[in-house]
């Protein structure tokens, strides 16, 4: 492993935050900075090794919030759930235009999951895909919403058991 050199707008030390890169730069939003939840966004430069912080941009950002998800589908950087240092737990999901500087609040149909950290999602042919986290208690559920959106918004797909170990690939998806 090798330590980079770097420069530039170098964020604060972090954790429960999210990275997902996106052409030659990876983008890191939000996290848990020791005192308080932040809403920032940086990107670093895989090609000349200096951050910089997104400052000038349009539309309303997510609030603060750490343990969240990202994506990275077309040209957007999504963002969903998370939770902030009340412990407020979301299930909003916001879009930022990688080549607009803009952020959007998508609104969003359908069963729509709980307010929610820890959960995974990952991004499968167009559709977001989430699973599990907490809200008050632990989660086993599975969602998805067919982005950019053009239809009822988030479907859950049904838990099917054949024994005790559950596998998210053994449920079927038809849309």
């Amino acid at each position: 492993m090798t330590n980079l050199k770097y420069s530039g707008d170098i964020p604060t030390p972090r954790f429960g935050h999210s990275a997902d890169v996106y052409k030659a730069n990876m983008y890191v939003f939000g996290g848990w900075n020791g005192q308080e939840t932040v809403d920032e966004l940086f990107y670093f430069s895989l090609i000349s090794n200096i951050w910089y912080e997104v400052r000038l941009v349009c539309g309303i950002k997510p609030k603060g919030r750490y343990r969240h998800t990202t994506m990275i589908l077309e040209k957007s950087l999504f963002v969903f759930g998370g939770v902030d240092q009340k412990q407020r737990k979301f299930n909003d999901l916001y879009e930022f235009l990688l080549e607009k500087n803009e952020w959007r609040t998508v609104e969003v149909k359908g069963n729509i999951p709980t307010p929610r950290s820890f959960h995974q999602s990952v991004n499968v042919e167009n559709r977001l895909f989430v699973f599990g986290g907490t809200d008050e208690k632990k989660l086993n559920d599975f969602y998805y919403l067919i982005l950019p959106m053009k239809g009822t918004g988030f479907q859950n797909i049904p838990e099917k058991k054949t024994s005790q170990n559950v596998s998210l690939f053994e449920n079927q998806v038809e849309i």
